[in-house]
C-alpha cells in the first residue's frame, strides 16, 4: 500500500546508501524513470556522481520541486491547468510593468508613485516591477490563501498602507488571464483524493537532501503518497530531536532575540539558534500529514559519532543535544588541528594561508586529503576569486600546484561578449572615460576584431593620455551632461591633436588652427592609429544608437548589429552572442503574454541582461574537478572531508543588510 516514508540521518552519506537501495529494488520497470528529486545543482551533481559510484553510470535526470509539482499538475489535470506560458515570475514583472502605470493615480499607489516619478529611463519602473513579481511569485507558493481572497476581491486582511498590493495582484490576474499554481494545486490535491487510479504518475518519489519546502508543496506530495510511495530523505543533527520543541529565545542573547526569533528547546545552544529552519519543516511536513489523515512511516539512520578529535567531540555533543563540553585536545597535531581559526591582516594574507594548509593536507603522508573532498566556502566571491587565481595558479607538476575550481561566478564573468555589450552600456549616457574605453578595448573578441594585441594597446593608451584625452567625446557631448561645453581633453581634440601629428608635425610648439599636433607618431604607427580612429567612431556611433529606446524585439537585432561592429566573429562569441539574443527573445514572449508594448530604455536593458547573468550564474562550475571554491549558497548541505571557510570577516558574514 502506498505511504509516506521519512528517512532521517546526521549522515548524509547514510541518507545516500538508504537511497541506493530503494533504487537498487526499482518499480515501474526498467524503462521506466525515477522520480528523484534535488533542492539545487550543487545536490543534483554530487548525489549523482554518487549513485554512479554504486551503479556503475547514473543517466537518469533529477528533478527541482516546483519542476515536480508543475509535471504532476500536468498529467493528472492537463496542460490547460497551467497554460502554454506558466506564470512565472519573468512573467509577473512584465505583467506589472504593463498594468502598473494606469494604477499610479490611485491614492493607494501614492508611495509606488512617488517612487517612480522622477525616473527619466524608466529603470526605476523596470526593478520596482521586478521586485514585485519576485513577492508575488512568494505569495504564490507559500500565501496561495492570501491571493485566492484578493482574487474574490476581499481586501479586509491587508493594512490600509499595502492595499495597493490586492489591487494590484486583480489588475495582473485580469491581464494575463491564465491559471496560476495556487489553483492548480488546489485541484490537483483534490483529484489525488478521490482515490481513482490516476495515469500519468510517477511510480515513486525520493525527495533528497531537502531542507525546507513550501507548504503547497508537502500537501501536493502527502496527496500523492495515497497512490505512490513517497520517500523524503532529510539531514538531522540528532535522532532526539524530533518533533522539535520551540521557545521563545532570552532577552538580549543576539540580534535574533531582537527580532523576536524562537529557538529550539534543547541544551545545546548550536542546535537551538541554528536548528529553526529543520523545526519549521517538521512542522510542515507533520502539518500537512496530520491535515491529509496520514501517518508517515519514520526510518531512523542516524550514526552514533566517534573519534577523539575536537570536531568529533563537538558532534557527538550535538548528537546528544546537550550543552558543549570543553574536551582536551588529543596529543596528535592532525587530529587536534580538526577544527582550526586562522587571523590574517588581510585578504590576499588569507587566501595564502589557506593555499599553504590546504597543500599540507593533500600532500602530508598520514590521512592525505584529495583535492576534489574540499570545499571553501566564500561569502563575498567576487572579492576573493580573483585572489584564489593568483595564489593558487601553478603550472602542473609544480610541488605547490593544487587543482582548483571557482564555481557559482556570473554569466558575465565567464562571457567576455556579455562583458562587452554590458560596458557598452554602461558607456551610454556617462562621462567616456579613457579608462573606461580602454577597459572594453582590452577585452579579448573585441582586441581580436580590432588586430590588437596587448603591446599595441599600451602604445594606444600611452598615446592617449600623453595627448590629453580624459573625458567626453566632444563638446557637444559634454553640453548633454550638463557641463561647459569645452572641447578640451575629449576623445575629438586628443584624436585631432593624434591625426595632426602624423600629417604635419608641430615640433612642440607650431599649433595648426588652435590644435598643437601630437608628433609621437609616425612611419608604420599610422596603421595603429587608423585602427584608433576606426574603433572610437564605430563605438561612438553605437553609444548614439543606444540612447533611442526601442521595442524589445528590435534590441535583440541591435545587439546582434553591435556583435558584427565590435567583437571578432568565431565560434566561441557567436555562442555567447547567442545566448545573450535567447534572453532577449525569452523576454520578448514574456512581455508579449504580458501585453507590454512599450519601448524599452539601453538602461532597462542592461538590468535584464544583468539579472539574467547572475542567475545564469548560479552553481556553474560547482564540482568541477580539484577544490571546489563556492559562495556560501543556502541549502547546499553537501558532504565534504574538508571545509573551509574564507572571508568569515565582520560585515561579510553574517551579511549586513
Amino acid at each position: 500500500m502506498p505511504s509516506f516514508q521519512i528517512h532521517r540521518s546526521n549522515r548524509l552519506e547514510r541518507l545516500v546508501v538508504a537511497l541506493g537501495d530503494l533504487l537498487a529494488d526499482g518499480v515501474g520497470g526498467p524503462l521506466t524513470p525515477e522520480a528523484v528529486v534535488v533542492q539545487g545543482r550543487g545536490m543534483e551533481i554530487w548525489l549523482g556522481g554518487e549513485l554512479a559510484k554504486r551503479f556503475g553510470v547514473w543517466a537518469t535526470r533529477m528533478e527541482y520541486p516546483r519542476g515536480l509539482v508543475d509535471r504532476l499538475v500536468r498529467e493528472v489535470l492537463g496542460d490547460a491547468a497551467l497554460g502554454d506560458a506558466p506564470l512565472s515570475e519573468d512573467l509577473l514583472g512584465w505583467t506589472v510593468q504593463a498594468v502598473l502605470p494606469e494604477l499610479l493615480a490611485k491614492p493607494e499607489f501614492a508611495a509606488l508613485a512617488r517612487y517612480v516619478e522622477r525616473d527619466e529611463h524608466g529603470v526605476r519602473a523596470f526593478e520596482l516591477a521586478g521586485r514585485i513579481a519576485t513577492v508575488f511569485d512568494q505569495y504564490l507558493t507559500y500565501r496561495p490563501d492570501w491571493i485566492r481572497r484578493w482574487e474574490a476581491g476581499d481586501l479586509s486582511d491587508l493594512p490600509v498602507d499595502d492595499q495597493w498590493q490586492g489591487l494590484l495582484w486583480q489588475r495582473v490576474a485580469e491581464q494575463v488571464k491564465r491559471p496560476h499554481l495556487a489553483v492548480a494545486v488546489d485541484q490537483l490535491i483534490e483529484r489525488l483524493g478521490e482515490g481513482k487510479p490516476l495515469p500519468g504518475l510517477p511510480p515513486r518519489v525520493l525527495a533528497f537532501g531537502l531542507s525546507t519546502l513550501p507548504p503547497l508543496y508537502v500537501r501536493a506530495l502527502a496527496a500523492l503518497s495515497r497512490h505512490v510511495d513517497v520517500h523524503v530523505f532529510s539531514f538531522s543533527p540528532a535522532p532526539g530531536l524530533w518533533p522539535p520543541k520551540l521557545r521563545p529565545k532570552a532577552p538580549g542573547t543576539g540580534a535574533g532575540a531582537r527580532r523576536g526569533w524562537p529557538e529550539l528547546d534543547v541544551d545545546s545552544p548550536l542546535i537551538a539558534s541554528l536548528g529553526v529552519l529543520g523545526a519549521d519543516f517538521d512542522q510542515v511536513l507533520r502539518g500537512a500529514l496530520d491535515g491529509a489523515g496520514i501517518v508517515a512511516r519514520e526510518h531512523d539512520h542516524h550514526q552514533r559519532p566517534t573519534g577523539d578529535s575536537l570536531l568529533s567531540r563537538l558532534q557527538a555533543d550535538l548528537f546528544d543535544l546537550g550543552a558543549a563540553a570543553a574536551p582536551k585536545l588529543a596529543p596528535d597535531p592532525v587530529v587536534a588541528a580538526s577544527i582550526s581559526i586562522h587571523s590574517c591582516h588581510g585578504p590576499m594574507r588569507e587566501v595564502e594561508v589557506l593555499h599553504d594548509q590546504l597543500l599540507d593536507l593533500v600532500t602530508r603522508a598520514k590521512g592525505r586529503v584529495r583535492p576534489d573532498e574540499i570545499v571553501v566556502l566564500v561569502p563575498d566571491l567576487p572579492t576573493y576569486a580573483p585572489l584564489v587565481e593568483a595564489v593558487f595558479e601553478r603550472e602542473p607538476g609544480h610541488s605547490e600546484f593544487i587543482p582548483y575550481h571557482v564555481a557559482d561566478r556570473s554569466e558575465r564573468q565567464g562571457s567576455p561578449v556579455l562583458d562587452g555589450l554590458l560596458r557598452v552600456m554602461d558607456l551610454t549616457r556617462g562621462r567616456v572615460t579613457a579608462s573606461h574605453v580602454f577597459d572594453l578595448m582590452v577585452l579579448d573578441p573585441v582586441a581580436r576584431r580590432a588586430s590588437l594585441d596587448a603591446a599595441s594597446i599600451e602604445t594606444l593608451r600611452g598615446w592617449v593620455g600623453a595627448s590629453g584625452v580624459r573625458w567626453g567625446i566632444d563638446a557637444e557631448h559634454r553640453a548633454q551632461l550638463g557641463v561647459p561645453a569645452g572641447d578640451g581633453n575629449t576623445w575629438r581634440f586628443g584624436l585631432r591633436r593624434l591625426l595632426l601629428g602624423y600629417s604635419m608635425p608641430g615640433d612642440g610648439r607650431r599649433l595648426f588652427e588652435g590644435t598643437l599636433p601630437f608628433d609621437e607618431v609616425e612611419g608604420k604607427d599610422a596603421q595603429l592609429l587608423g585602427t584608433l580612429a576606426w574603433f572610437l567612431r564605430t563605438l561612438f556611433g553605437v553609444l548614439g544608437e543606444f540612447e533611442r529606446a526601442r521595442p524589445l524585439a528590435e534590441w535583440a537585432a541591435t545587439l546582434v548589429s553591435l556583435g558584427d561592429q565590435l567583437f571578432a566573429r568565431d565560434r566561441d562569441t557567436t555562442r555567447q552572442l547567442a545566448r545573450v539574443v535567447r534572453v532577449l527573445q525569452g523576454a520578448v514572449e514574456d512581455a508579449r503574454h504580458a501585453g507590454f508594448t512599450g519601448d524599452v530604455d539601453v538602461q532597462v536593458l542592461r538590468s535584464l541582461l544583468e539579472s539574467a547573468a547572475e542567475s545564469a550564474g548560479s552553481d556553474r562550475g560547482f564540482l568541477s574537478g580539484g577544490v571546489t571554491f563556492c559562495a556560501m549558497v543556502p541549502m547546499r548541505s553537501i558532504p565534504f572531508r574538508v571545509v573551509a571557510l574564507l572571508g568569515m570577516n565582520d560585515g561579510d558574514f553574517p551579511r549586513v543588510p
